[in-house]
């Protein structure tokens, strides 16, 4: 029997690398459904990007890659 050490709100694969995951899918979220109600401007994608990039560039390329694919 293996005994998972995560904290709360950790993903077994993703580790302490979860909260940043988490992020990223948040704001893809909330981008796709402001994009879906017409609310967003060129300059609100562009900032939007600039978030995702930044919670991107904390984690290993390996975990960036699931996350924008998964």
């Amino acid at each position: 029997m293996d005994i998972v050490k995560t904290k709360l709100g950790q993903a077994v694969h993703m580790g302490k690398w979860e909260a940043a995951a988490a992020m990223v899918r948040l704001v893809a979220d909330l981008r796709a459904e402001l994009e879906e109600r017409g609310i967003l401007t060129g300059g609100d994608l562009i900032a939007i990007d600039n978030v995702t990039c930044s919670f991107l560039t904390t984690v290993p390329a390996k975990v960036a890659e699931e996350v924008r694919h998964g």
